[in-house]
This record gives C-alpha cells, sequence and structure tokens, in this order.
C-alpha cells in the first residue's frame, strides 16, 4: 500500500518547525521494509518525506506498487537541492533507481484506514524509483553520505523572507495563468481546434495522444523549467485538470524528459501556449502575458 506520509499541511512553504510538530505527531504505520529510507531522509536537515511505499517485492498479489519508492518534499522551497539529489544518487547506483520530479498541490488522504489525516504533494517533490529491495542499504548509506553536505537549517529559520518571497512569485504566477485562461480559453472548443492546439505541440517536436497524455523534451541544460512548472501547476490545479512530471534523462543526467497528463481537453489550448513561449524563447523564460 501506498503510504502518503509525512508532509505538513501548508501550500507555501514548509519550515522546519512544521517537519518537528508533523514527526512528533505521526501515528499510522508505514511499510516496515521501506522505514529504514524514510527515517534517514527525515534525519536530513532539510529534506522531508511526501510519501512512500516498499513494492511487491515479487509477490503480483500484493496491493503495494510494483517497485519501492519514496517521495521527498523539500522545506523552504530549495529544490536545487533536490535536483542535486537526483543527479548524484543517479551517478552512484545507476539502473538500480530512478528519478522524477513532480509538481502538483492536491491534498489528498493519507490511507483508507486515516481518511482525516491529509497530505498535500508538495509543489516540488522528488520522486524515486526503488526497484530491488537488496538496493535499501545503498540508498540509506547514499542518504547519509549526501546529507554530510546538506545545508544547516539555522540558516533557514527565520522563515518570512521564503515566505514573502514565494507568495510574490505566486501571485505572479496566478496572474499570468488567468491571462493565458482569458486569452486561450473559449467555450465551445471544436475538434479542429483542438486538433491545431495538437499540431502546435507536435511542432515544437512533442507527442500527444488520444489520451491527452503530452511529452516533449528539450537539449538545453540552462533553460529554466522551474517557471514552466509553476505556470503548468497553476494551470491545471483547479478541479485537478492533471498533472506533470520531468524525468531525468539517464545519458544528459539533468531533468529534461516532461510529461503532462490532462484530463480535460479544454486547457489543452493554454498547455500549447505555455510550451510555445518556453520553447520559443533563447533561456526557457516565459514572458508574462
Amino acid at each position: 500500500m501506498k503510504n502518503n506520509n509525512y508532509f505538513p499541511l501548508k501550500s507555501i512553504v514548509v519550515t522546519n518547525q512544521d517537519k518537528l510538530e508533523f514527526l512528533q505527531g505521526i501515528d499510522f504505520p508505514i511499510d516496515p521494509a521501506i522505514l529504514p529510507v524514510v527515517e534517514a531522509i527525515n534525519k536530513t536537515s532539510i529534506f522531508l518525506t511526501d510519501s512512500s511505499c516498499e513494492g511487491q517485492n515479487g509477490n503480483p498479489y500484493s496491493k503495494h506498487f510494483k517497485y519501492a519508492y519514496v517521495g521527498i518534499g523539500v522545506l523552504y522551497n530549495q529544490i536545487s537541492w533536490l535536483e542535486k539529489f537526483a543527479h548524484q544518487i543517479k551517478s552512484t547506483l545507476g539502473e538500480a533507481v530512478d528519478c522524477s520530479l513532480n509538481f502538483s498541490t492536491v491534498s489528498y488522504s493519507v490511507d483508507d484506514d486515516h481518511p482525516n489525516v491529509e497530505v498535500p504533494v508538495f509543489r516540488t517533490f522528488l520522486r524515486v524509483d526503488i526497484y530491488e529491495r537488496e538496493t535499501f542499504s545503498q540508498v540509506i548509506h547514499f542518504i547519509q553520505k549526501f546529507s554530510e553536505d546538506m545545508p544547516d537549517i539555522k540558516q533557514f529559520i527565520d522563515d518570512s523572507i521564503f515566505q514573502n518571497a514565494e507568495y510574490r512569485v505566486s501571485a505572479t504566477v496566478q496572474q499570468n495563468v488567468d491571462g493565458l485562461i482569458a486569452a486561450h480559453i473559449k467555450e465551445d472548443l471544436d475538434d479542429t481546434q483542438l486538433e491545431k492546439c495538437k499540431e502546435e505541440i507536435r511542432a515544437l517536436g512533442g507527442e500527444i495522444d488520444d489520451d491527452s497524455i503530452v511529452k516533449i523534451s528539450f537539449s538545453d541544460k540552462n533553460r529554466q523549467v522551474e517557471e514552466l512548472f509553476r505556470l503548468l501547476t497553476a494551470t491545471m490545479k483547479g478541479n485537478m485538470k492533471g498533472f506533470c512530471q520531468i524525468n531525468l534523462d539517464d545519458d544528459k543526467n539533468f531533468f529534461n524528459n516532461i510529461r503532462i497528463d490532462l484530463f480535460d481537453d479544454f486547457l489543452l489550448p493554454v498547455i500549447s501556449a505555455i510550451l510555445q513561449r518556453f520553447f520559443n524563447s533563447p533561456d526557457g523564460k516565459i514572458a508574462e502575458v
């Protein structure tokens, strides 16, 4: 079973105090095999597990996910540390693990036995899939070594700077999204208009299937992907209209493979407009609407 464990119900900035209070209040079980990995993550200065599962371990009748994984969020929105962690664990453990950055803002219950415990998917969290349980000890050792270079939490304790900055950024992003929706969303979107949006995405080198799953990648390591995903997430979060993630390219060793799952086609014109701005600008910066 998936354990959505440990992430405090706070959408803008999760602080060290939030982490301490939430960890002290945990009263639900975590899959025993993955628990040492979860504990190792939570002992680091600025990481906190978002979710976890110990995997089926070869049992196809198990209710668990096929492979074990941990979802890792970061305090004070220090996203660059998630990226560093992903790059280094992939370089160290190779095909034993896979990494993807995920962007979402939906709250959900921890599990069926704890319906009143809600955990938000952090704005940005790292999912690390671990394909063999025999690798758990190596993952734990890697986490412990990596944590030695992580910043001291004391430098982040006064969170007002981060809080205010995040509110300003979020407000700007929402203004951009509102402008894009006003400019591109029509009440009646016919098949011809939808096909035009799909062709625009294909012209950028992307793919889109009949289930409105968009896949697209880029080769410029310096592109500003965080702004892109803030816009995509803000666009799709209302009524859970979709979600997006970016996967680590094994060869290039940076996050460049984008996947967007749309649950409603009416957002496709906005998604197309955002992607065009991202891919047609020199550095991936998305101009204000």
